[in-house]
């Protein structure tokens, strides 16, 4: 089959000849039909020497050619699955934690070549019980957003973003703007974003998931955006709620300063450098900080109902679709590592469905 193959920093190559998952009685297997880039396949591929090999894609949407060992499932079956494959046996697990099971390492298309993704013809799935049947009158095109909601719907849950709330979202990629909308989706009173790239700042206003869009570096913004929030940190107001989709120093920086005291910060954001925080900022206002780096596997459930029943539109969020081609992806890298980038999500169509 054909597979999209890291090659070496910032190098993809194509393999006609990469081989067929193998039937094993256990593991489902399915056509791909759509496979999403994902900003950290981006980071991935930014220093491939790490994870030469590897085909990428845990971002997807396919059709059922093998249903495994599921019970459940049958040859045809329109699905998505959860990235993570937990082990459902260890201590985090049966807690309910299961995004912090150790055996997530070794979900397909993330870390390791001998579990590939889905930037291929084929791909065979973690486990059959984290896969998803998709509603009638959901797209397969829709469906391969379902995990970057996922992360958007978790940063909200990591600091209990509730009715009321004041939330800064610093970022205006994909995931920092499904975190706004579920941040208005549970309740919150005002949501603003941090944004430098003008044109995602547009987007996210257009898309009418943010109240406001500041940029940071303009002068004097702090005190527009303490005018919003009751006066800001030293006059006791300030966001409730900050989540970074950054990973960048200067934005998590800014963020804080502008947090209540005792408030939550939820760190989305991807970087594989060292990032320096202001941690006064963090023991002045007596911070609460988070770290995500996936969901549990029930949050698919809850996306998936709350997109079938009408009440989160993901048509928006494919800014972008492209061929299955080593031409096209290599390309559609290259566009996203430039931080000017105008894009929400780049889509892969490699099958025939819809």
């Amino acid at each position: 089959m054909k597979a999209i193959v890291q090659a070496g920093n910032l190098k993809l190559v194509e393999d006609k000849n990469f081989p067929d998952p193998v039937k094993d009685g256990k593991r489902p297997i399915v056509k791909v039909e759509y496979c999403g880039i994902c900003g950290s396949d981006v980071h991935s591929w930014e220093i491939a020497d790490r994870t030469k090999g590897l085909v990428m894609g845990h971002e997807y949407s396919g059709i059922v050619v093998d249903p495994g060992d599921s019970t459940t499932l049958k040859v045809g079956d329109r699905v998505t699955c959860s990235p993570i494959t937990p082990c459902g046996e260890c201590e985090w697990c049966k807690m309910g934690r299961d995004d912090l099971c150790p055996q997530d390492y070794y979900s397909p298309g993330t870390f390791f070549k001998e579990v590939p993704g889905a930037m291929a013809d084929y791909m065979q799935l973690g486990k059959s019980a984290y896969v998803k049947k998709l509603p009638d009158n959901m797209t397969l095109r829709a469906a391969a957003l379902i995990e970057p909601a996922n992360i958007g719907l978790r940063a909200c849950q990591s600091v209990n973003v509730e009715k009321g709330d004041k939330v800064l979202v610093a970022g205006g990629g994909i995931i920092g703007v499904m975190a706004a909308q579920f941040a208005k989706y549970f309740g919150a009173s005002y949501v603003a974003m941090t944004e430098i790239n003008h044109a995602r700042a547009k987007r996210a206003l257009e898309l009418g998931v943010v109240d406001d869009v500041f940029d940071p570096t303009e002068e004097g913004v702090e005190e527009k955006i303490n005018a919003k929030i009751d006066g800001g940190y030293r006059a006791g107001g300030g966001f409730t709620k900050f989540i970074d989709c950054t990973g960048a120093a200067a934005a998590i920086n800014f963020g804080m300063n502008l947090t209540k005291k005792a408030g939550k910060v939820s760190l989305v954001g991807v970087n594989w450098k060292p990032v320096p925080l202001m941690t006064i900022v963090a023991l002045l206002h007596q911070l609460t900080l988070v770290g995500i780096m996936s969901s549990p596997t029930e949050n698919f459930d809850i996306i998936l109902k709350a997109v079938s029943e009408g009440k989160f539109n993901l048509a928006p969020y494919k800014t972008k679709e492209i061929g299955f081609t080593l031409d096209e992806i290599q390309a559609a890298y290259e566009e996203l590592h430039d931080p000017k980038n105008e894009q929400l999500k780049i889509m892969v169509k490699i099958g025939e469905g819809e």
